[in-house]
């Protein structure tokens, strides 16, 4: 394990990133099962203690298509690394289980919670974590346990990852907002899970939209990556299903990853949020 205290240490590491850690395997033949854990997420703090730049990762991220399907760990043996960005105790336990049970190895690149991990919703039961209990292993995809029985009420699905997950839990829960929205966790960016994603959305019977919701600018984060994954690469067969292209919500392109101003955040989160609550009140 490496953890860079916040992201201005991992900005120092970059040059290792490119050279080693993402391309050895594909020079050398030498593999790594280095873990890193990066800081990511949005408090307020400045540009540095902000974002991981996991847009650098997913942009030098490579997977070889043409992997055998009946190997279900054939995506991760044709990947040059794993990036994963784990929202509940249980299932970062599950990350770090699988990646020491790999009889290969791949570097992984965890984006770590920050605020996550003092809030009080991010728990666990004690039964996802043993042998046999409630969880057996690590889910790329988190679908909403809200509408785990009513999933015929649900009229739009947003798609984030990280912890604005428990901001937009908190304006479902105290503000009335995004009342018929399934909230869908990436728990697993690359390699993409195409397959569990287009699971979880087709499990809602009459999904009239669906959009990717992110803390970053526009220019960076995820976006540009799954936009490429379900648009381009593996397009989703229920956008093909549905006739749909997803909603890209985000803060507007930036030069700098975070306003590194407090008061400025809080005014930039809560337009974010904003944003969501107007395009699913078209679904209502």
């Amino acid at each position: 394990l490496w953890e860079a205290q916040f992201g201005d240490f991992s900005n120092e590491a970059q040059v290792i990133f490119d050279t080693m850690i993402s391309s050895s395997n594909a020079k050398w033949r030498v593999e790594s099962n280095l873990t890193l854990l990066l800081p990511h997420g949005y408090d307020g703090q400045g540009p540095e203690h902000s974002s991981c730049r996991p847009e650098r990762w997913l942009q030098m991220f490579a997977s070889d298509d043409s992997a055998d399907d009946k190997d279900p760990d054939a995506a991760y043996k044709a990947c040059n690394f794993v990036v994963g960005c784990p929202t509940e105790p249980a299932n970062y336990f599950h990350l770090l289980r699988r990646q020491l049970a790999w009889s290969f190895r791949r570097p992984l690149i965890i984006l770590s919670p920050k605020r996550t991990l003092r809030n009080s919703r991010a728990k666990s039961p004690v039964s996802d974590f043993v042998d046999g209990g409630t969880q057996a292993q690590f889910s790329c995809v988190l679908d909403d346990p809200y509408w785990r029985e009513r999933k015929e009420e649900v009229k739009a699905a947003v798609v984030c990852c990280g912890e604005l997950y428990y901001d937009l839990l908190k304006v479902r829960e105290q503000a009335g907002g995004l009342s018929h929205v399934a909230l869908i966790r990436l728990e697993q960016l690359a390699p993409f899970p195409a397959k569990d994603l287009n699971a979880a959305l087709e499990s809602y019977g009459d999904l009239k939209g669906i959009a990717w919701v992110q803390e970053e600018p526009a220019n960076n984060g995820a976006a540009a990556f799954i936009r490429d994954q379900i648009m381009y690469k593996q397009v989703l067969p229920v956008l093909k299903r549905l006739s749909m292209e997803p909603r890209w919500i985000s803060r507007p392109e930036s030069a700098t990853p975070a306003d590194g101003h407090p008061h400025k955040h809080i005014q930039s989160q809560q337009r974010l949020l904003q944003s969501v609550i107007e395009w699913s009140e078209a679904f209502a």
